[in-house]
């Protein structure tokens, strides 16, 4: 493992905190609750795993127990199937959400998908961050750690700052951040994503059409290494091994690879928009300038 490394700013570990306070006392809580375990399950992520299943509402300990069995046991009726579904569509493969999913796990939720799926983004950002930075650092931030007293925050706010404050971490290049952000629109196949570019990033590498080999162009070293760091944290970053944390220390101060995986969580927050079906682009032809503006809001360009 690597050697501990400096703590993240101070406006990251609040930001993180209101995330963690978003999805504490919710009226999703149940359901939540079996997500949150459903998403370690699935990251592997041996701290939530470890943890001793809630006795509280009755049942709650043998559904836990039943949770790999989730399809098929008598645990769990029609409307956890539903959800359950949803969540593992959510995490895996985003983009594979149909409509059908969709209207199942609103009928379960009475309506409210958006609001679940703000919270299903937030587990996912707690859990693939303690995975991916304490494989990096040495050190487990503990983002996915057990509810805190605490007052229980709006969820979408809370999701709101978080893009802010990690946009505007500037220890990333540019033209990295742009390969980082779009090989993570590919992935979960974000349509307006893949319809942006960066103005800064497009400076820099000389025009839009520098990014248009994102899955299969000729990179640098150093861009390898932060595309396979991506795609380590989008996929499985529990599977972060030694090679390739060497291969990302080579190539990146502690700072800056902090804020690839942090980019990589950032621009995940598409994946609520995929998994409702409302991440139609805004264009038809070329691609939309954006920047981002001095709190770490998207502004896009006018043509």
């Amino acid at each position: 493992m690597a050697a501990a490394e400096p703590p993240l700013p101070a406006d990251i570990t609040a930001a993180v905190t209101a995330l963690r306070q978003a999805v504490t006392g919710d009226p999703h809580g149940p359901w939540l609750g079996l997500a949150r375990r459903r998403i370690a399950m699935l990251l592997g992520h041996r701290g939530v795993l470890a943890e001793t299943p809630p006795t509280r509402p009755a049942g709650a300990a043998d559904r836990f127990k039943q949770l790999p069995a989730w399809p098929t046991s008598p645990a769990f009726g029609a409307d956890d199937r539903a959800v359950l579904a949803f969540t593992e569509q959510f995490v895996i493969d985003v983009a594979g959400v149909t409509d059908d999913d969709r209207a199942a796990a609103a009928a379960a939720l009475d309506g409210d998908l958006f609001g679940f799926t703000q919270g299903l983004y937030i587990l996912e950002v707690l859990q693939r961050g303690d995975l991916a930075l304490a494989a990096l650092s040495g050190v487990d931030p503990g983002w996915a750690a057990g509810p805190r007293p605490g007052p229980t925050r709006p969820r979408w706010p809370a999701i709101e700052t978080f893009l802010r404050v990690v946009a505007r971490l500037d220890a990333l290049d540019p033209v990295t951040a742009e390969l980082v952000r779009l090989r993570g629109a590919r992935v979960h196949g974000c349509r307006v994503c893949q319809s942006r570019r960066s103005r800064a990033a497009w400076a820099a590498a000389g025009g839009p059409d520098a990014f248009d080999q994102v899955d299969r162009g000729r990179f640098t070293p150093r861009e390898e290494a932060a595309l396979a760091l991506t795609d380590a944290v989008v996929s499985q970053p529990a599977g972060i091994d030694a090679g390739l944390t060497a291969a990302v220390a080579a190539a990146f101060g502690p700072a800056a690879r902090a804020e690839i995986v942090l980019d990589v969580l950032r621009n995940a927050a598409n994946k609520i928009a995929v998994a409702l079906g409302a991440d139609a682009p805004t264009v038809t032809d070329g691609v939309e300038p954006f920047d981002l503006d001095g709190d770490g809001n998207v502004v896009v360009v006018a043509g």
